[in-house]
């Protein structure tokens, strides 16, 4: 798709920035995964980031890819110094379960740059950019990046399998195990497929 390409040249116009990427209230794998995707992307163009939650994360299963990830989601508090941010990234949601962080993001005149996300398009948020579709999770989107050369992985690289894997499972949770599965997810996974840790897998889902 067009969006493809767009997201590298309007990552490029912010190279060198910092930028907030807020997850919905209470993160999924789909949205934990899609969120270390976009980390990753965004490193090409030399943006710093940090994820940001606004609710809970439960689930055995959530903590687990998390470190199996390495990284830290960080809870939005009213203390959190939001003036050193650039700029937003809503992934995996589009505002809806989140009205503190927007209304503390338009209080510290952050703008919110991106939103990506499978669900209904809603009104909420009128980024620059928007690219939302109709596929079974936002874990396919980032893959479909990661096709197009945004990322290229290297099964030679631990960072790429955990990856490959996370997003696997973030398309298997919210597609309840491919029941509501797209074209394009199943397309996804099994590009995935070809760069995750089977048996790792299998762990964080048990």
């Amino acid at each position: 798709m067009e969006e493809d390409i767009k997201i590298a040249k309007f990552l490029e116009e912010h190279r060198g920035e910092k930028h907030l990427i807020v997850l919905h209230a209470t993160p999924d794998p789909d949205a934990i995964s899609s969120a270390y995707a976009h980390r990753m992307i965004s490193s090409r163009f030399g943006i710093d980031t940090t994820i940001l939650y606004s609710g809970k994360i439960g689930q055995r299963q959530n903590v687990a890819l998390m470190k199996l990830l390495g990284i830290d989601i960080i809870p939005f508090t009213d203390s959190l110094n939001l003036s050193q941010y650039q700029g937003a990234v809503f992934v995996d949601n589009q505002g809806t379960t989140d009205e503190r962080v927007i209304s503390a993001l338009e209080a510290a005149k952050v703008p919110v740059l991106m939103v990506i996300d499978h669900a209904e398009p809603k009104d909420r948020l009128k980024p620059p950019f928007r690219d939302i579709r109709k596929t079974g999770s936002t874990a396919t989107i980032y893959t479909e990046y990661f096709k197009k050369g945004l990322v290229e992985l290297d099964k030679s690289r631990k960072d790429h399998i955990a990856a490959a894997t996370a997003m696997l499972y973030g398309i298997l949770a919210d597609t309840d195990n491919f029941v509501t599965a797209t074209d394009e997810d199943f397309r996804a996974a099994a590009f995935l497929s070809r760069f995750r840790d089977a048996e790792l897998l299998d762990h964080i889902m048990s």
